[in-house]
C-alpha cells in the first residue's frame, strides 16, 4: 500500500525545492524580481498610471468618435428619407416632370454655391490689398478727381496677378481695382513689388492660393455633376441620385 501523504509532508518538499531556487540566485532571493530575470514594473508608478490613462482616453475617444460618426450617419439618412417623403407629398413640384438643361445648370450653381463664395470673399481680400498699394503710386491729385469726377477718368483695366510659389502656390487671380488709369496694366505687378510689404504679399499670396485651391474644387464638383446629371430625365431621377440636390433646386424654384 502506498504511504498517505499528509499536508507536513506537502510543505516539506516545497521547502526543498526552494530552496534548491535560493541556490541557484545566492545573491537575489527568490521573492524578488531580478532573480526570475524580468524587471518589474509597479502598478502603482506614475509611468504605469499614465499609460493606463492614455490607453483608456484613446479608447475613449475612439469610441466617442465612432458614436459621432453613427449619429452623423444616422441624421443623413433621416433627411434624406425625410426629403423623399416631402417630395412624394407635395404636389407643387412633380416629380414626373422632365428635368431640363437650364434646370441642371441651376442645381449645379446651387450646390458649388460654397466654392464661389469663398472664391468672392478671398478675391474681395486680395484686391483691397492690392488697391492700397496701387494708390500708393497715383498722385494724390488724381485720386481725388477720380473720385469727384469718376466719369471724366478712366479706371484703370483689370490684369491678371500672378503670385509667388511659396505663399501663393504660383496661382493667379484676375483683378480689377477701382482706381484711375496711370500706368500700363502689364508694370502692375513690378510697382506691387515695391509697394506691398512682406505681411501684405504674403497676404495676397495666400489668398490667391485659397482662390485657386477654391476654383479647382468647384470645376471638379462641376465636371462630377455634369457627368451624373446626363442620366437624370426627371425630377423623380434627381431624387434618386441625390436628395439634397434636390432639395436644394425644389426651394429655389419656391423662391
Amino acid at each position: 500500500m502506498l504511504a498517505e501523504v499528509t499536508p507536513a509532508d506537502l510543505d516539506a518538499v516545497m521547502e526543498q525545492e526552494r530552496r534548491e531556487l535560493v541556490d541557484l540566485a545566492p545573491d537575489e532571493g527568490l521573492d524578488t524580481d531580478r532573480a526570475w530575470g524580468w524587471e518589474r514594473i509597479s502598478p502603482d508608478s506614475m509611468e504605469c498610471r499614465a499609460n493606463f490613462k492614455s490607453i483608456a482616453a484613446s479608447s475613449r475617444d475612439a469610441e466617442a468618435i465612432r458614436q459621432a460618426r453613427e449619429k452623423a450617419k444616422a441624421g443623413r439618412m433621416a433627411a434624406k428619407r425625410a426629403i423623399v417623403n416631402e417630395a412624394l407629398q407635395s404636389d407643387t413640384l412633380k416629380l414626373s416632370a422632365p428635368l431640363s438643361v437650364a434646370d441642371k445648370r441651376r442645381a449645379i450653381e446651387l450646390y458649388t454655391d460654397k466654392y464661389t463664395e469663398c472664391m468672392e470673399s478671398n478675391q474681395k481680400y486680395a484686391l483691397r490689398l492690392i488697391e492700397a498699394a496701387l494708390r500708393k503710386a497715383i498722385p494724390t491729385d488724381l485720386l481725388n478727381c477720380y473720385a469727384k469726377y469718376p466719369m471724366s477718368i478712366p479706371t484703370m483695366p483689370g490684369f491678371d496677378y500672378h503670385a509667388g510659389k511659396l505663399y501663393g502656390k504660383n496661382g493667379i487671380m484676375r483683378v480689377e481695382p477701382d482706381i484711375p488709369l496711370y500706368f500700363r496694366p502689364s508694370d502692375c505687378q513690378g510697382i506691387l513689388e515695391n509697394m506691398l510689404t512682406d505681411t501684405g504679399k504674403r497676404a495676397v499670396d495666400r489668398s490667391v492660393a485659397n482662390y485657386t485651391k477654391h476654383k479647382e474644387a468647384r470645376a471638379r464638383q462641376e465636371v462630377r455633376l455634369a457627368k451624373s446629371l446626363v442620366r437624370c430625365r426627371t425630377y423623380m431621377d434627381l431624387l434618386k441620385y441625390s436628395p439634397e440636390l434636390y432639395k436644394m433646386l425644389a426651394d429655389d424654384k419656391k423662391v
